[in-house]
Parts: C-alpha cells; sequence; structure tokens
C-alpha cells in the first residue's frame, strides 16, 4: 500500500529543481575568452568602475549542468577547481557601475583585458587574474536554531517541519522587521480515479535542508523531501533547491509524473499555495498578470496572452510599506496548454465552496495560487518561481550582455 501511495504522490506533485531586484546568471562558456578554462575559479574576478577608481564587487561560481542545476558537493564547488564550460557566474547588477574607457590600469594582474558584463545601462568588468582575488563576505545568513535565513533586505522564517514552507517572511527598516506574508499552507490535492480523495498537506511532507553553498552573491540550499504516512517516513529522490538573494528568492521547481496523470487523476486535482497577507500589503490584482480562480475544472480560455513561442510569464505585483514587491512564475507554454499555470486565489471561501471541502480553515486575509496537474504527460516538468522584495521594473532574472574587450590600436 505504501509503494503505491508513494507512486500516486509522485504523479501528482514534486517541488524540487533554474533589474536591480534579482541577480543575474549565466553560464562560463558564455565568457568571451578562449583560454577562460586554464583558470580556478577563484582567479576568476569581478570589478566595477567608480569613477577613476577600480572596486572588487561579489561574484559567485558554482558547478551546475546544461540544465542549470547545481551540484551542492562542497569539494566540487572548490574555488581552486578550474571553471568548466556549465558552471554558473551568479551576480547582481545592484553592484554594477560605470562605463569604462578602456585606459589607465587595469584591477589586477593579468594578460587579458577582459569582459564588459552590461545590464540597464550599467556596468561590471570580469577580468581572469594571475592571482587569487580578493574573497568578498556574503551579507546572508543562514541560523539553523531559529529557522531564519537574514538578508540584506529581508527575514525568511521558515516552518520547523518544511523549510520550503514558510511561518513568516518581513522586509527590514533598519531595527522594525514588517511582515508581507505569513502562515504558508501547502496542499496536494490527489482526486483518484474510481477510489477517494487524498489530501498531503505540510505535515504530510517534510523537507529538511541537508546542503547550504554559501557564498559572496547569495545563499544556496539543497532540500530532501520525505513524505510521511502514518507511522511511515518514506525518502523522496527529489533534489529541490532554494536560492536566497539580497533582495529576493529564487525557487526553481519540478514536478515528476511517473504515468501518464490522466489515466489516473480526475480533474480537480492539484497543488495548492496559500498564505496569509497582512493589513498593510496591497495586492495589485488587476495590474497582476495571472488568470484567477474562478472554481473547479474551470480553465481561462485566455491562457496564451500570458505566453511567448515556448515559455509563459505570471506575475502577481503589490505594494509593502511603500516598497513594491512582487511573485512571478515562469512555465514551459506546453504545460499551460494542459492546464498547468497559476490560477491566482483571492477568496478561500470560493475555494472551499468550489472543492465542496476545507481546502483551508484558516480563511481571513488568505491569497494563493493553484495548479491543475490532473492532464500532465509522463516526465519531469520544470518552472521557476521567483519572492521579489523591492521590484521596481526588474526581471528575474536580470538580463545581461557580455561582451569582449580589444585593446585598441
Amino acid at each position: 500500500m505504501i509503494k503505491h501511495l508513494k507512486r500516486l504522490f509522485l504523479a501528482t506533485c514534486c517541488i524540487s529543481s533554474v533589474a536591480s531586484a534579482c541577480p543575474a546568471f549565466f553560464f562560463a562558456y558564455k565568457v568571451p575568452f578562449l583560454k577562460k578554462y586554464s583558470y580556478p575559479r577563484n582567479q576568476v574576478a569581478l570589478f566595477k568602475r567608480n569613477q577613476q577608481s577600480w572596486q572588487s564587487i561579489p561574484i559567485q561560481i558554482n558547478k551546475g549542468n546544461r540544465e542549470g542545476a547545481l551540484d551542492f558537493n562542497i569539494q566540487e564547488n572548490s574555488g581552486e577547481k578550474n571553471l568548466r564550460p556549465f558552471d554558473r557566474i551568479a551576480l547582481h547588477p545592484n553592484h554594477f557601475g560605470d562605463l569604462w574607457d578602456q585606459k589607465g590600469v587595469l584591477p589586477c594582474k593579468t594578460s587579458h583585458l577582459g569582459s564588459q558584463i552590461s545590464s540597464s545601462g550599467r556596468h561590471a568588468y570580469l577580468f581572469f587574474c594571475e592571482e587569487e582575488a580578493l574573497a568578498i563576505p556574503s551579507d546572508i545568513t543562514y541560523d539553523e536554531k531559529l529557522r531564519e535565513v537574514h538578508a540584506p533586505g529581508y527575514h525568511y522564517i521558515h516552518d520547523e517541519y518544511n523549510h520550503l514552507s514558510f511561518d513568516a517572511i518581513k522586509l527590514e527598516f533598519g531595527n522594525k522587521h514588517l511582515p508581507i506574508a505569513l502562515d504558508a499552507e501547502q496542499l496536494i490535492r490527489a482526486d483518484v480515479k474510481n477510489f477517494f480523495t487524498m489530501d498531503f498537506d505540510a505535515g504530510d511532507i517534510r523537507a529538511n535542508l541537508s546542503h547550504q553553498l554559501p557564498g559572496s552573491v547569495g545563499l544556496l540550499g539543497l532540500l530532501r523531501f520525505y513524505l510521511k504516512i502514518l507511522f511511515f517516513k518514506i525518502e523522496l529522490a527529489l533534489t529541490p533547491e532554494v536560492q536566497f538573494y539580497e533582495d529576493s528568492l529564487y525557487m526553481p521547481m519540478s514536478l515528476h509524473s511517473p504515468v501518464e496523470a490522466d489515466s489516473y487523476l480526475n480533474p480537480g486535482s492539484g497543488i495548492f499555495y496559500t498564505w496569509k497577507s497582512p493589513k498593510d500589503v496591497s495586492w495589485d490584482f488587476d495590474r497582476s498578470r495571472m488568470p484567477r480562480f474562478i472554481a473547479k475544472e474551470v480553465y481561462h480560455k485566455d491562457w496564451k496572452a500570458y505566453c511567448g513561442r515556448k515559455r509563459c510569464a505570471f506575475t502577481l505585483v503589490g505594494n509593502a510599506y511603500g516598497r513594491s514587491i512582487g511573485m512571478d512564475f515562469q512555465i514551459d507554454r506546453r504545460l499551460a496548454e494542459m492546464n498547468f499555470y497559476p490560477q491566482l486565489i483571492t477568496d478561500m471561501n470560493v475555494v472551499n465552496r468550489s472543492f465542496d471541502d476545507k481546502i483551508s480553515e484558516d480563511l481571513a486575509y488568505r491569497i494563493g495560487v493553484f495548479f491543475e496537474t490532473s492532464r500532465l504527460p509522463k516526465g519531469d516538468h520544470f518552472w521557476d518561481f521567483w519572492i521579489s522584495l523591492n521590484r521596481g521594473k526588474a526581471e528575474c532574472p536580470a538580463p545581461l550582455r557580455l561582451k569582449s574587450l580589444r585593446k585598441k590600436g
């Protein structure tokens, strides 16, 4: 029986693993320098031009693969190892500076002029130095005892048993920590054909932070997932990531379906992710780009309006204590075609009545999203989830342009 429950759970959902408010990423192979793979990572340095002087700014290099997933092995992320094509390079355009005229001294001893990285009219310069670059300590810390990630602009306090579910996200204003979201709830519903409906909530799904990769730009975490049923605890073979940056959180997500879902699940099966929104946080539902939940088994004919040729983008925007905030989902178009896209929940009473069940018992000020999973095909499916806490007009991740610098004459 446990074996069948595990299989059914996997068929429903698995949470897992890629502008100034957001960091930026690129693979090492994008760097326009042929000899780059002969340099160790700790000799790759990033600088900005501040009027007439150079200043070292944070850069973070982690081992990855062509799909964008990270390798959390500490040794494989060593700075002494040479750069490799699918190493992921992270930086923050917030730190960028002035345009350099390519005159004067270089910021480190090197025989190569470097590469210019540009974003929103600001610039940084990547150099391959002949000696180890200065390590810049991170401003992002994790207190396991308090279950709290502390970044310069916010605090993320996770649930005792599920680190992907939060007790609170708070913005930092001097000595004040003001909440923008509280008491997250997760529910995975499997309405099985010719069987009964099974619900798995945060008490059934355990997610523990098993590995950490601290760095100059962000704190990266790898979660280990368990499904708790009665007296059993089943480890699920998932590799989910959580990534914390200066003023944003990134949660690459994945779902593995070992079977064709429509052969086993009735419509209405899916994922609920909700949270309580304090009175001082105002979500602008009209300006947001996300279809609203109407009712169970009611889908949106205009879903294509959110999509390009391959990807769909859904956004929830708001304001908290004078600061612009947002939540962004980026999903493959083929998933949206199968009704797998975020449906914005603005009233949990409507959801409870529609499903004729208590999807949540804590209804006041609770909003969230619902993803329908009943039509997903067999295989692995991926999407991105960003929380931006100082949004402005930024994109997540921030767009970049790289070009090689050439000596004149």
